[in-house]
């Protein structure tokens, strides 16, 4: 059931009477757990997350609950962050179906982009208006909004190149290259700047960082190049005026926010609204409209792009410092447990999820997707690796025994 969740994840445009579809699976699994004698994995504290997460809902509590964005605060960070802890010890697997969820709506986008455009109007369900991309020329399958599909596309690019070491097969690795494929063209069909901008650097640690020697790395370096080549080219073979375009859009990043300053605005108007009430917020009624102002260049109203400052717009100083430190203690803790010898079983997973954070943090900085599971889920699901670590032995144990964080490890 969380693994079909994690598939659905992304499919924020499929809302069965009002729900996000995934949350459907979500519920179930958190009601199989709280019956089954694994609960007990819900109460571990070496994340860090529910730490984070309880600042949060501490400050859903001084703000108000009384509005349906409190009620999803509390079910993301109390009830789904403690699920997907729990599940991290299969976390190789959870990240297949969230590759391949993320995948199937790339392949929506470019289905709607080439030979159907109605398959994105024959699957919402949704009550919310819907962009299908014919006037706006961006596709975002049935994420909700082009740049949700660039993030989620960035996302599992990075965990497909993770993903890659671990392909036991000749036909994983064939599967994990057309998934590259497919999400990279679909994040091409959504014009978002921020897959290009939130992947880059994010791959670039990995790579440097997964490579012991000199060697390895050139070898990498000319795969990655090789199939950035083959994205290229098929992507320009199918959709010549959509690549140019995003090639467009690109080079004219820098200029275009000089020009406007949209963000900029924002930004400084929900700081100047936040120091009126720092401590308690405004309340969870104006979650997500700090720094909102209107753009007529965008023909609406803007917010602040920034989600640390709509945390703490609405629930104050408690919230702000809580979504802070989901993004910096898990990254801390995952580094010093790079040095550690008795995790060196996990390091390929510390090292990929410090990129996604790093990822993530960008993209959480340059879209405001407040509440989107796609973007908090993997957070949780590589902090909760940092559980399973086994722990310090003891310093006197019996004679002949072996130690107890020992025999920990042979259970896990």
């Amino acid at each position: 059931m969380f693994r079909v969740g994690l598939a659905l994840d992304i499919f924020e445009a499929v809302r069965p009477f009002g729900i996000l579809f995934a949350d459907y699976f979500f519920f179930a699994s958190l009601v199989f757990l709280l019956c089954s004698s694994e609960r007990r994995r819900m109460t571990s504290w070496g994340s860090g997350v529910l730490l984070a997460g309880g600042l949060i809902l501490g400050g859903v509590l001084v703000s108000g609950v009384t509005t349906g964005p409190a009620l999803r605060v509390i079910i993301l960070f109390g009830a789904f962050a403690p699920l997907a802890l729990a599940h991290s010890r299969d976390l190789w697997r959870n990240l297949r179906y969230l590759v391949a969820g993320i995948t199937v709506n790339c392949a929506i986008a470019i289905v709607a982009a080439w030979i159907w455009p109605g398959i994105v109007e024959a699957l919402w369900i949704d009550s919310r208006i819907p962009d299908f991309g014919e006037e706006s020329g961006r596709f975002a399958g049935l994420s909700g909004h082009p740049n949700s599909l660039g993030i989620s596309a960035a996302l599992a690019v990075l965990v497909a190149v993770g993903l890659l070491r671990h392909d036991s097969t000749k036909r994983l690795r064939i599967g994990t290259y057309l998934q590259i494929l497919i999400c990279t063209v679909g994040a091409v069909l959504s014009s978002s700047r921020t897959f290009f901008v939130a992947l880059a650097p994010a791959l670039l640690i990995l790579i440097l960082w997964q490579t012991l020697n000199l060697k390895r790395m050139v070898r990498l370096s000319f795969k990655l190049a090789f199939l950035a080549s083959i994205l290229w080219l098929f992507a320009n073979y199918l959709f010549p005026l959509l690549s140019g375009s995003y090639l467009q859009r690109l080079g004219e990043t820098d200029e275009s926010y000089v020009a406007n300053r949209d963000r900029l605005v924002t930004g400084v108007l929900a700081v100047a609204q936040i120091s009126q009430r720092p401590m308690t917020g405004w309340g969870m009624e104006h979650f997500g409209e700090a720094g909102m102002i209107f753009i007529p260049e965008e023909g609406g109203l803007l917010p602040a792009h920034v989600v640390i400052l709509h945390y703490w717009f609405a629930e104050g100083i408690l919230g702000g410092l809580g979504i802070a430190l989901l993004f910096v203690l898990p990254v801390v803790k995952m580094v010093r447990a790079l040095r550690d010898s008795r995790a060196k079983h996990l390091s390929d997973a510390l090292r990929l999820g410090v990129c996604v954070y790093v990822s993530l943090f960008i993209s959480s900085n340059l879209h405001p997707v407040l509440l989107n599971r796609f973007l908090f889920m993997p957070l949780f699901l590589f902090a909760g690796i940092l559980t399973l670590r086994p722990r310090r032995p003891p310093k006197s144990s019996a004679p002949g025994m072996p130690p107890a964080w020992g025999m920990e490890a042979a259970r896990t």
